[in-house]
């Protein structure tokens, strides 16, 4: 068996036995809910189960690194011949029945909508259906309208039959992975390193995880981000600030690349452009306005205000959960100490993001690698330093800038470092205090941290150079 086989098979063997165990516990927490027997889910059912589904994500997870060391590239003709090869690790995946209660949120709010309820307006708790009992948040919906569409289309199935919308929502996450991978390919069509890179996007395990087992909405703004990568290799320009506010409208994060979007416009003289699209972001929040979101309360909704004073996978979560081992000190010093140490990163974000938005201005030219990897960069720090409440598949949208942007080693070296730690230890950590909850904490900071830290050194290393095997332009025309 050469090494390339011996690799497929021990990560398809990981990949069937992580995505079995978790379809028996998503299984089980439905029947629990549905037979009143719970009503929140329970994330394992003993400390033996937890540490086997770890140890089998783990075990895929070195697996595909030990895959993408390999130096030798991988060469298929086509898409379709590249996927294939992929294939069994997107199908069981999909088939997976999902671990996670955010779908149901999600096809709680698209009930919501079919029934004329506006959920930005109305919070979750207020309206009745079928899924109320597997709510886990009961705030208004933090998910843009676009978002919503696609809740409302999963929906309308989910009053058929629940478990057949599950699957038609998941359907709809497995198509846009694939067409998120034929996108990077077609990104990358000057690449010797195209198949590899792609197959690397298709078969990373937290996308895997958190796009196509969980169903989580993070895969269609990752559509968005490479469409828009699409629209700037091709120098439809006009097109830019469009599919940022697509993002927007799934999910809140990618209103913060719209300036750099401005920036690159106005640095390029691009003067017809700049027009369609500031009259481009007139219309669409005025549709919005009129629709959706018709009040401010509704446009707040999409902050997420239901984890204002939480933390999770955060340095913000380490200084809480220190905080909780001093039981002396009064518990308003506490909370002083940490919104003290919120304003500190969000003033360093902020300062971060307007010298890296100043310093295109200083640029002789500001080119299309310019902006993709300040895009990167914002997304990361804000992300990594700046955002006290951090999910697994948050660092998911790093990734496509992590594909195609070769020119920032670091970048993509450090957004790669991200997205595998940050599900290692699966569902380690949350806003409660323990030891296992700080370790994993740490797991997921520390990797991305040192690459950061030491990113120019690391780079010389055999390894590294591997994972980077050579600097081109990410977007040649």
């Amino acid at each position: 068996m050469t090494k390339k086989k011996a690799l497929f098979t021990f990560g398809a063997v990981f990949t069937i036995l992580f995505c079995l165990e978790l379809s028996i516990l998503g299984w089980s927490n439905l029947h629990s809910v549905l037979s009143n027997l719970q009503d929140h889910h329970k994330p394992f059912p003993n400390q033996l189960t937890r540490l086997r589904i770890n140890l089998e994500f783990i075990g895929a997870t070195i697996v595909y690194i030990l895959w993408l060391a390999q130096k030798q590239k991988e060469n298929f003709p086509s898409f379709n011949k590249l996927l294939s090869v992929c294939a069994l690790f997107l199908v069981v995946p999909f088939l997976t029945y999902p671990r996670t209660f955010d779908i149901y949120q999600y096809l709680h709010y698209g009930l919501m909508g079919l029934a004329g309820v506006n959920p930005y307006l109305n919070s979750a708790d207020s309206f009745s259906s079928s899924l109320s009992s597997f709510l886990a948040w009961s705030q208004s919906s933090t998910y843009g309208p676009v978002s919503q569409l696609i809740f409302m289309a999963a929906a309308a199935v989910v009053k058929v039959n629940l478990v057949a919308g599950i699957y038609f929502f998941k359907l709809l996450c497995l198509i846009f992975h694939a067409v998120n991978g034929f996108l990077v390919w077609t990104l990358l069509k000057n690449s010797a390193w195209r198949s590899k890179i792609t197959i690397a996007y298709l078969v990373n395990p937290l996308l895997l995880t958190e796009h196509l087992l969980c169903a989580h909405i993070d895969v269609f703004v990752a559509n968005a981000l490479l469409l828009l990568l699409l629209f700037l290799q091709q120098r439809k320009y006009s097109l830019l600030v469009l599919m940022v506010w697509l993002g927007f409208l799934e999910k809140t994060l990618p209103i913060i690349w719209l300036p750099f979007v401005f920036s690159f416009l106005l640095l390029n003289r691009r003067w017809k452009d700049i027009g369609v699209s500031i009259l481009t972001s007139i219309v669409v929040i005025l549709v919005v306005s009129l629709t959706a979101l018709p009040t401010i309360e509704a446009w707040r909704s999409l902050l997420n205000p239901g984890v204002t004073d939480k933390t999770a996978l955060s340095f913000h979560y380490l200084l809480s959960a220190s905080l909780s081992y001093f039981p002396g000190m009064a518990i308003e010093t506490k909370q002083n100490l940490l919104s003290l140490f919120t304003r500190l990163t969000t003033l360093g974000f902020a300062a971060f993001y307007g010298i890296t938005l100043l310093k295109s201005y200083l640029k002789r030219r500001y080119s299309e690698t310019n902006l993709i990897s300040d895009i990167g960069w914002v997304t990361l720090v804000l992300i990594l330093f700046a955002t006290p409440w951090v999910m697994p598949w948050y660092a998911s949208i790093l990734l496509p800038i992590a594909a195609v942007n070769l020119t920032s080693p670091v970048l993509a070296l450090a957004s790669l470092a991200f997205s595998l730690s940050s599900n290692l230890i699966y569902r380690g950590a949350g806003s409660g205090v323990s030891i296992f909850s700080i370790l994993s904490t740490l797991t997921v900071l520390l990797p991305p941290l040192v690459v950061l830290v030491f990113g120019s050194r690391l780079r010389h290393l055999e390894l590294m150079s591997r994972l980077m095997p050579e600097r081109e332009p990410s977007l040649k025309s």
